[in-house]
């Protein structure tokens, strides 16, 4: 969805390519001072971006599935990424993108376990 809407805000001139980035045009820009968004709003958006900055599209889609299942009714790639459910749950805790909940959640382990291996692994979760 999110590259469909991106092919479009292109199509119209709001958007650019330029390398590995998307950045407004001087066109996109004027609507978007237009629309005067919230302060409130632009924090929100800041801090979603920064939460997806560095996120992989498999992380992404694991996260997305995990947490909204409802969507894993249209997904193909689901049976493939289960198996790294806990990698990536662990990758995601350790960039601090998640919380131990929800690593844990994003694991399908049991806390104990899921606790446990990060023990094997050596990777500090909290503060001791």
């Amino acid at each position: 969805t999110v590259d469909y809407v991106l092919e479009d805000l292109t199509k119209l001139g709001f958007v650019e390519a330029e390398r590995k980035e998307n950045r407004l045009t001087k066109k996109g820009f004027e609507v978007f001072k237009q629309l005067r968004p919230k302060k409130e709003l632009l924090h929100v958006i800041e801090d979603f971006k920064e939460f997806l900055y560095d996120m992989t599209d498999d992380e992404l889609l694991v996260f997305v599935y995990v947490l909204y299942p409802d969507y894993i009714g249209e997904s193909a790639k689901w049976n493939e990424l289960k198996k790294y459910r806990i990698d990536i749950a662990i990758s995601l805790l350790k960039r601090h993108k998640i919380t131990l909940e929800k690593a844990v959640e994003i694991s399908g382990l049991r806390s104990e376990e899921f606790e446990n291996i990060l023990k094997e692994k050596k990777i500090r979760w909290r503060e001791e």
